[in-house]
């Protein structure tokens, strides 16, 4: 009975420690293949990640996304529709990537849709999921798992 109490009390003080520790919540992850209709265009995936941040841009920096062993910069994102790069605590803001293969007549390392060389690299650290976020809390920086993406039909452009 005395290890059952201990083991209770341990348990209650981790409990709050964990739900507070956690600086977004994951709404949602999507990927979404899609062709271009010349063979220039390409071809690539569409990333679309829904979060919601316990506090603002203020105290919160997103910086970077590992996925595929590539990195992209996290410099804006859609926030009520609109791009935007700073948010309020509660707000849902999606992190849009297209990981682009390139067509005929482009380069392979360049993000055709925001104009970024796009970094072939290894995550920081090892982690078991589909993507590693970055992001920066006053002098801390810290890391964000993505589980997995939920896959959406494949669009054919014409």
């Amino acid at each position: 009975m005395y290890i059952m109490k201990k083991l209770f009390l341990l348990l209650m003080l981790l409990i709050p420690f964990t739900i507070f520790s956690q600086k977004f919540t994951i709404v949602k992850a999507t990927k979404q293949r899609w062709v271009g209709g010349r063979p220039e265009t390409g071809s690539g995936i569409n990333y679309k990640i829904y979060l919601i941040p316990k506090m603002s841009s203020k105290k919160l920096f997103l910086d970077s996304i590992w996925l595929n062993k590539k990195v992209f910069a996290i410099d804006r994102f859609i926030i009520k529709n609109q791009y935007s790069d700073k948010f309020e605590a509660r707000d849902t803001i999606v992190i849009l990537m297209n990981d682009h293969f390139p067509g005929k007549f482009n380069s392979p390392n360049i993000d055709t849709e925001n104009d970024t060389i796009v970094k072939e690299v290894f995550p920081p650290i090892k982690y078991k999921g589909a993507a590693l976020i970055k992001f920066h809390t006053k002098c801390k920086t810290d890391y964000l798992i993505i589980e997995k993406f939920d896959e959406l039909q494949p669009l054919a452009y014409p």
